[in-house]
């Protein structure tokens, strides 16, 4: 997994990916990668490679530690 700014990845995720109202203090990464492909429109998996170079690999690791 590539290392990410995660105040900026935080931003993010606080933007396109989750809604709540309250800013979370701590973001898992793998987690939020996860759920970008079960939850969110193609668009935002876009925008996450393009905005922090996520690969394939980093996908494909999110969705190993995804429980069933």
């Amino acid at each position: 997994m590539r290392k990410v700014d995660i105040d900026k990845f935080r931003e993010f995720a606080q933007k396109y990916v989750y809604w709540w109202s309250k800013e979370r203090p701590d973001i898992d990464v793998l987690a939020t990668l996860s759920f970008i492909l079960a939850q969110r429109p193609p668009y935002v998996e876009k925008l996450a490679r393009e905005q922090f170079g996520f690969t394939d690999q980093d996908f494909a690791e999110a969705l190993k530690i995804t429980p069933p």
